[in-house]
């Protein structure tokens, strides 16, 4: 199967727009979901960048109730979480407070934890951080930043049924998001983006014009 194209991901930027961190691959980083016991992931985001970290929050728009009237509204899609590029010698600075960590950021990220693997549960290992591989990440990144309201995040116990196509949006406001396609009890075909061993989104449905498919996950 190809690989799937690099493609420009949003800049990370403080609530203030006083600092912007623009997304650069690197091979020394990895993408760690982070998950806050308190405060607001937009306050951490703010104080990831304001230390040059690249870091994101999946937000989309959802109806509120606002005195009687409903209105769309920029809402977490994964309330209390999210996800920090960090290279591994950064990772255990900050979290571990080890090497040369700035003490304001330790401190101020003393709120948040890393998630574990879970695959650690069951194959007996040392638990050790998750972490989301690029590809997916990316296709996360480029479905959620559109704040589409119908985007879905599935529940826990949702599975796969059967063998599924690997599929790349080609055109249209998710162009270069790759995932799986999946085909509900009526018969209409979505999206799955998959973050292993985290959760999964489903995308609203789409025409299969817009699709370029690729191969069976088996």
């Amino acid at each position: 199967m190809n690989a799937q194209a690099e493609i420009s991901l949003p800049a990370a930027a403080t609530a203030d727009g006083t600092c912007t961190v623009p997304f650069e691959p690197s091979e020394d980083k990895r993408w760690y979901p982070l998950r806050l016991r308190q405060g607001q992931p937009m306050q951490i985001l703010d104080v990831l960048a304001g230390h040059g970290i690249y870091a994101y929050v999946a937000r989309t728009y959802r109806r509120t109730m606002v005195s009687g009237e409903a209105r769309m509204k920029l809402r977490n899609l994964l309330p209390g979480m999210l996800f920090a590029y960090l290279s591994s010698h950064d990772f255990e600075a900050i979290f571990r407070k080890k090497d040369d960590a700035p003490e304001s950021l330790y401190r101020q990220l003393s709120f948040a934890s890393y998630c574990y693997d879970p695959s650690y549960r069951t194959a007996g290992l040392k638990p050790s951080p998750l972490i989301i591989p690029a590809s997916e990440m990316q296709s996360f990144i480029l479905a959620t930043s559109t704040h589409d309201e119908n985007i879905l995040v599935l529940p826990d116990s949702w599975q796969p049924r059967g063998r599924m196509d690997v599929v790349e949006v080609v055109r249209g406001r998710f162009k270069g998001v790759r995932g799986q396609m999946m085909i509900n009890a009526a018969g209409l075909k979505y999206i799955v983006v998959t973050l292993p061993g985290l959760t999964a989104i489903r995308l609203p449905h789409l025409h299969t014009k817009d699709v370029k498919y690729f191969s069976y996950d088996e």
